[in-house]
């Protein structure tokens, strides 16, 4: 059987699994299940870091929260970094306007967020059918391809800061290998240059996209990778000069692996847990770093409302405003129009 074919009925398997898993996730059962399941994850989670804040002392905290405008202007392009380079990467696919693509994206973002890992891909897999159209296995595909090559630059990305950690960090680097046999070291080398060749090879049944608009895709998600990286070490910097820009390159690859792992509900949160684990290891002041990823964290979620908030307004409106326009010309000839319209009484 041709590698072709085999493709074509694994994909379809993938689609059928993937309808009996929506009508499972549509059951009351698996919703209750969901939403216990992230209530437990999220509260865990908090009452990890209220131990801490009480460790650390609420009121050392506070002392410690970002006063420089310049920490607040830089939040900005950290959060909308994402769905800015997304609004280019998919009107590569999909011809959409900007407005829309971005509103859209921006939605996506709160849900992967709030609610649940590729919760906003299904959003936009939705959302873009009702938009433009189309086959629904081709848009599911696209969204893939995308997620598949924004994974790979991620992995890579991380690898990248890693070596710039280790060769800024020679006794780190040499401690660490010393604790990897030569066997085992020559192992991994061949085992990543082997997935490295598979990829290569059989690209086209792994990436859907032409080679030039996934080259154009995974520059665009590096480039966001590098502007995220130089603007939120500057913004962590500009208020904790002191600390060690190896100790930030930590946290930022603590934060790009944490980005990868899939529905993981609130990120941001599971973030601040491991990073106030990370700040005592690395005897960094904790009440510093602890106000500045939760100033973070509290921006992140008031925008994320705000967004949501707007949407569905936007939406329901525009819902309203459909309803109330009639559906075709001919509802306009049946309904009850009087025919002496011209004789009625104007207003003066």
């Amino acid at each position: 059987m041709k590698l072709k074919t085999i493709y074509a009925e694994s994909v379809k398997s993938l689609q059928n699994a993937g309808g009996h898993w929506l009508i499972i996730l549509k059951a009351p059962w698996a919703k209750a299940i969901l939403k216990w399941s992230r209530i437990i994850f999220v509260a865990a989670i908090l009452c990890y870091m209220i131990v801490h804040f009480f460790e650390i002392g609420l009121g050392n905290i506070w002392n410690n929260l970002p006063v420089k405008p310049l920490f607040y202007i830089l939040y900005l392009p950290l959060f909308f970094l994402l769905p800015l380079s997304e609004v280019f990467i998919y009107k590569i696919i999909w011809p959409v306007s900007y407005r829309k693509l971005f509103t859209a994206l921006l939605v996506k973002k709160v849900y992967n967020s709030e609610v649940l890992g590729y919760s906003g891909e299904v959003f936009l897999f939705w959302w873009v059918r009702k938009e433009i159209g189309g086959n629904s296995t081709d848009i599911m595909r696209l969204i893939k391809d995308n997620n598949v090559l924004s994974a790979i630059v991620s992995t890579l990305f991380t690898i990248i800061i890693l070596f710039i950690f280790f060769e800024t960090n020679p006794t780190v680097f040499n401690s660490w290998v010393q604790k990897i046999a030569d066997s085992q070291l020559y192992f991994l080398i061949i085992s990543a240059g082997i997935v490295a060749a598979l990829v290569i090879k059989f690209k086209k049944y792994i990436i859907s996209l032409s080679l030039l608009s996934s080259l154009e895709i995974f520059a665009i998600h590096f480039l966001r990778h590098v502007l995220l990286v130089v603007i939120q070490i500057y913004q962590w910097h500009i208020i904790l000069p002191e600390i060690s820009l190896h100790i930030w390159f930590t946290f930022v690859v603590a934060q790009i692996v944490l980005a990868i792992l899939p529905f993981v509900p609130n990120k941001d949160l599971l973030f601040i847990s491991i990073s106030i684990s990370m700040s005592t290891m690395l005897q960094a002041p904790l009440a510093a770093v602890t106000a500045i990823l939760l100033v973070n964290s509290v921006m992140d979620r008031t925008l994320h409302l705000v967004i949501y908030s707007y949407y569905q307004f936007f939406t329901q409106k525009k819902k309203i405003l459909t309803d109330l326009q009639p559906e075709s010309p001919e509802l306009l000839q049946k309904a009850a129009i009087p025919t002496d319209i011209e004789t009625l009484p104007l207003k003066s």
